[in-house]
């Protein structure tokens, strides 16, 4: 039996394609392809779970001030570049 290569082609998003509001964000971005270009390869991984948190949420992991630990977890500073 032969086997069947498929190439699936993805495009960078636009922050003007998301929405703005956190759950809905949440929402779109299960299933997306986080693609990181490094110098010898080209790693991926899909979305498959995602945390919304509303302004001022106590759950929220930088509730009561932002740390080197929870930096990241704030949508501006992240410089990971998401695909559809």
């Amino acid at each position: 039996m032969p086997l069947e290569l498929t190439l699936t082609i993805y495009r960078r998003l636009t922050r003007a394609e998301l929405p703005n509001n956190t759950v809905s964000l949440a929402r779109t971005l299960i299933g997306k392809v986080l693609v990181r270009e490094l110098r010898k390869a080209v790693v991926s991984g899909r979305i498959v779970e995602t945390e919304a948190y509303i302004v001022g949420d106590a759950a929220k992991h930088a509730y009561r001030r932002m740390t080197p630990r929870n930096r990241s977890r704030e949508p501006w500073r992240c410089s990971s570049r998401s695909r559809l």
